[in-house]
């Protein structure tokens, strides 16, 4: 396998987030499966963008393989101000 840098693996995360199709968030399982990335690359992406203020966790609901809706964290993209260094 070829090697990513950093910034490669935040853009394809940033990616992943960004062609949700309601806003409502991704999981992690859901951005890995996006993305192609293994879950450890991916937790990692998204503690850095966590980090640069890039990333909000919220909860939201998902059927788990019981079919029952349970209460799941859920990642969503923070907008860039490119107005903010003004």
């Amino acid at each position: 396998m070829a090697a990513i840098t950093e910034s490669e693996l935040l853009r394809a995360i940033e990616a992943a987030l960004e062609r949700q199709p309601d806003g409502a968030g991704m999981t992690t399982a859901e951005i890995v499966d996006a993305s192609g990335l293994s879950k450890r690359r991916v937790l990692g992406a998204l503690r850095s963008l966590k980090r640069a203020e890039r990333l909000v966790v919220g909860r939201a609901y998902r059927r788990n393989l019981a079919d029952v809706l349970v209460t799941v964290p859920v990642h969503q993209l923070v907008p860039v101000d490119d107005n903010a260094a003004d």
